[in-house]
């Protein structure tokens, strides 16, 4: 489908783009890994498709499909799970996966009903009663990871490189 290749070259180029852009904010590393797990959840649907029919006797590995998705399958992989640890270990889990959550179901969802059609045959209503329920969990997900915080309390993470500043000054001291 060329609709999908345009999905699949946006999401290929904006990672690129934004890991060249050397960016270290939160969004920029949820931003990567969620386009890049988009495009892996779609690689390893595929590469299990092409895995089935071959062992159904009809062999996909005659073309060269399955070996220009592999290659994908693990750079998207790797990549993905590497920008999200550096998102966790800069920012913490209560700040990235919520929102890592909403952006990652969002492309991996998009990404599919491209590829398979998958909303074609729905009607209105049942497009609508999807989009709606999408906002409420995204709502749900952003009430959760936004509820007041005691002032007092920092992020593990932030604290602990606090502590070792702090160490770090007092031995120069």
């Amino acid at each position: 489908r060329p609709s999908f290749l345009v999905f699949l070259a946006v999401s290929l180029f904006e990672s690129v783009d934004l890991i060249w852009s050397q960016r270290t904010t939160v969004m920029t590393y949820i931003t990567v890994c969620s386009l890049l797990g988009g495009v892996t959840v779609l690689s390893i649907k595929a590469a299990t498709s092409f895995l089935i029919l071959t062992l159904q006797g009809v062999n996909q590995f005659a073309s060269a499909l399955p070996f220009v998705l592999m290659p994908i399958l693990f750079v998207t992989l790797i990549l993905q799970v590497q920008y999200l640890n550096k998102a966790i270990a800069e920012f913490g889990t209560a700040e990235v996966v919520p929102t890592y959550y909403v952006l990652f179901t969002s492309c991996a969802v998009v990404g599919s009903s491209i590829l398979y059609g998958d909303m074609q045959d729905s009607s209105r209503e049942h497009v609508l009663i999807f989009l709606l329920s999408f906002f409420a969990t995204s709502a749900g997900v952003y009430l959760v990871a936004n509820k007041p915080a005691d002032s007092g309390k920092k992020g593990a993470t932030r604290r602990v490189r606090e502590r070792a500043e702090e160490d770090d000054t007092q031995a120069l001291l």
